[in-house]
């Protein structure tokens, strides 16, 4: 996967990272700050892709995964639940059947791309 330079960046095993040079002028292009176990920050050099040019793989970076909240209304009836979801529970109101038997707020933080095939 290519990495997004412009975007918040971590390093393969999860520690944080910092890009303060895009354009080192060698094949290693990429020098970012690495926060190590003990909270100091290293600097290391990478790829255009984010390959660490230790060859240490888990320096490797790669972009922060984007997280997002999904907050919906559902309705239920007797035998299931609606797979329509609704902005708001007026909306669910007006988009509901006459057996509807309930209206369910749900609110769930997510990966993008998560349980993608």
């Amino acid at each position: 996967m290519k990495l997004d330079t412009t975007k918040p960046v971590e390093t393969r095993e999860g520690r944080p990272a910092r890009i303060v040079c895009k354009d080192d002028g060698t094949a290693w292009p990429i020098i970012a700050m690495i926060m190590n176990a003990g909270g100091t920050e290293w600097p290391h050099k990478h790829s255009a892709d984010g390959a660490c040019a230790s060859r240490c793989t888990e320096q490797d970076l790669v972009n922060v995964p984007e997280k997002r909240t999904l907050d919906v209304w559902l309705n239920r009836y007797p035998q299931y639940i609606c797979p329509f979801a609704y902005p708001s529970e007026a909306d669910a109101d007006r988009g509901a059947g006459p057996d509807r038997i309930d209206c369910v707020h749900t609110v769930r933080e997510y990966v993008v791309g998560e349980g993608m095939k």
